[in-house]
């Protein structure tokens, strides 16, 4: 997932390479959940749903681990960006929300 923020280039070849990780490992996609997400489009249960990181530094903790995206980016991009990054969460751990925005829209 990402924002408009994010690098498309970056952001397209990652969702390609997942989709060619998944299609070459046999992966299968989740059930569509309807609803109360217990129940698939199919009226089968579904498994539990899969918890996204949610902040920065744990996506670029999963991102570190994650051998096909750190294959695709390349060992020298993918150390930039995830150095960078952890400098920006450094950052703005100091800052007030409407400190960041305002950074944001300069």
């Amino acid at each position: 997932l990402s924002d408009s923020t994010a690098n498309i280039y970056l952001n397209i070849a990652s969702i390609l390479a997942a989709g060619l990780d998944g299609i070459n490992h046999g992966c299968k996609l989740r059930p569509i959940l309807c609803g109360d997400t217990t129940t698939s489009e199919e009226g089968e249960e579904a498994p539990p749903p899969i918890s996204l990181p949610c902040t920065l530094e744990e996506s670029l903790a999963y991102l570190a681990t994650d051998e096909c995206m750190m294959n695709v980016l390349g060992e020298k991009l993918s150390m930039a960006y995830i150095t960078v990054k952890k400098a920006e969460v450094e950052v703005s751990a100091k800052m007030s929300l409407e400190e960041e925005v305002m950074q944001a829209l300069e």
